[in-house]
């Protein structure tokens, strides 16, 4: 047969096997408005005529895919439409959609084999992997071999889903590009391997070490206003040498005792503070054998431009990412329109990267109110089913924190990290962060919540940099107390 309705572009219009993927995705989403009907009427295996021939044909595509090399797109794709023209669809209900089961069965029959594909492919990125197809979805590969995702499989938990189309495929992620503002570039998933000599050490404890550095009970930095209401961050005349002195100690510790991935809070990070954080990761590179930090999360910088920023930094100290705040601080006047307090971000969101590392899963930053306002970082959530959302803040309440953590556990799976700033929590509270593990809640899941605390804390700031060591088990080896976080505090003598 020869498709109509102009769907035959959705194959032809491809350079790549991604294009191709993402094309067929939009094409789907583009001519079904109702997608739950659509799947339960037209790929019924009782109700449609032609789900025999729709069923051999799958096979036939996910033959063609099993050994699918990168070099082979061409003739790939060329096999691909013989097989379109060899099939005759019996008349069933409406007519364009009965065609785009054919859209779906190839999707559908790729994404079943993609899982075998090799990730060599991917070089430093899983998404977007399409050179910009026609319908503007992005596609994205998802790690499935993880321990966060055999740990889900293992305490018996199924994920919330919906019933549309970005839920009913498992090795490739969708996001729509028109739905990102003017100014906000689509997420890039870089992919990272852990060393093997870690992957050894792991393939059967299933652990991971967060170290969180809350930074110290006084501020390097202060907020100023810049008009009636607006503010910045203002590093001048503080001590930053002191300031990043204290975190190069608290970085160094964190890596000697065997920390897979380091997360610093909001606003501490001045740029002296960044620098020393690069030197002391390249410093424990050169020294240290079998190094297992993996990824440094180094809270957010105020930069000159205007913009909240997190940067992330690999094993080597290299920069491979950034997070730019998509939430800006606001405190509404009270009984008027307008803010009190509003934080001057110039570009919101512009960038957002997110971290893939191999046998591990997704990691997914957040900055303070991006966690908490359940837009933007629900959003991604919900697109990238992330294994870890990893939130620098500098907050002094974490309550707000707790219950979107709890929810993001619930829907999603998202096992997280709360790493607060010691400045923004009067000196008198207990708790002022905390780490979370996906957990089992009768039939629903929840999260076993572990808070940070200042207990028996000496306060003792100024002779270096306390940390938090976070040890997360993904083993689910006790049914019955099936999730388990240990921290153990790290202070300066």
């Amino acid at each position: 047969m020869v498709l109509g309705y102009g769907f035959d572009t959705y194959l032809t219009e491809a350079d790549n096997i991604y294009d191709l993927i993402g094309n067929c995705f939009g094409g789907l989403c583009e001519n079904i408005d109702n997608q739950q009907e659509f799947t339960s009427k037209y790929l019924d295996q009782k109700l449609n005529p032609n789900i025999g021939i729709l069923n051999e044909f799958s096979e036939n595509i996910m033959e063609l895919m099993e050994d699918y090399n990168v070099s082979e797109y061409a003739s790939v794709s060329q096999q691909i439409l013989q097989l379109v023209q060899n099939i005759d669809l019996q008349s069933y209900l409406d007519p364009k959609k009965n065609q785009l089961t054919v859209l779906y069965c190839i999707l559908a029959a790729i994404d079943s084999v993609a899982g075998n594909w090799e990730s060599k492919w991917m070089a430093s990125t899983l998404g977007p992997l399409d050179k910009q197809n026609k319908t503007n979805y992005r596609v994205y590969y998802n790690l499935k071999r993880t321990i966060h995702e055999d740990y889900v499989v293992g305490i018996g938990r199924n994920r919330a889903v919906s019933s549309d189309f970005f839920e009913q495929f498992e090795n490739f992620r969708f996001i729509h590009e028109n739905s990102w503002k003017e100014h906000i570039n689509v997420p890039q998933a870089k992919y990272l391997q852990p060393s093997k000599a870690w992957i050894e050490k792991n393939k059967n404890a299933h652990r991971l070490k967060i170290a969180v550095i809350p930074f110290s009970v006084h501020q390097n930095f202060a907020f100023k206003f810049v008009g009636e209401s607006s503010f910045i961050v203002d590093y001048a005349n503080f001590n930053q040498a002191h300031a990043a002195e204290r975190i190069r100690q608290a970085v160094a510790s964190a890596i000697h005792v065997g920390s897979n991935i380091i997360v610093l809070p909001e606003y501490v990070v001045s740029p002296e503070v960044y620098r020393s954080v690069q030197q002391q990761i390249r410093i424990s590179r050169r020294n240290m054998k079998g190094m297992d930090l993996m990824l440094v999360f180094a809270g957010t910088t105020w930069t000159e431009e205007g913009n909240n920023v997190m940067r992330i930094l690999d094993a080597w100290g290299e920069e491979i990412g950034e997070y730019y705040k998509y939430s800006s601080f606001t405190k509404p006047k009270k009984g008027k329109h307008g803010f009190e307090v509003c934080e001057a971000l110039c570009t919101p969101g512009k960038r957002c990267d997110i971290m893939a590392i191999e046998h591990i899963g997704l990691f997914l930053p957040a900055i303070c109110r991006d966690m908490i306002d359940g837009e933007y970082t629900e959003k991604l959530a919900r697109y990238f089913l992330p294994a870890f959302t990893i939130i620098a803040a500098w907050s002094p309440s974490l309550a707000q924190f707790a219950e979107r953590q709890k929810e993001l556990a619930n829907k999603y799976f998202v096992s997280s990290v709360l790493a607060n700033a010691c400045s923004s929590i009067r000196k008198t509270a207990l708790n002022i962060g905390n780490g979370g593990i996906v957990s089992k809640r009768k039939t629903i899941a929840g999260i076993c919540k572990k808070d940070i605390q200042r207990e028996g804390c000496t306060a003792n700031c100024s002779t270096g940099g306390c940390f938090y060591l976070l040890d997360y088990d993904f083993s689910f080896e006790d049914k019955v107390k099936n999730t388990n976080i240990e921290i153990i505090r790290y202070q300066p003598e």
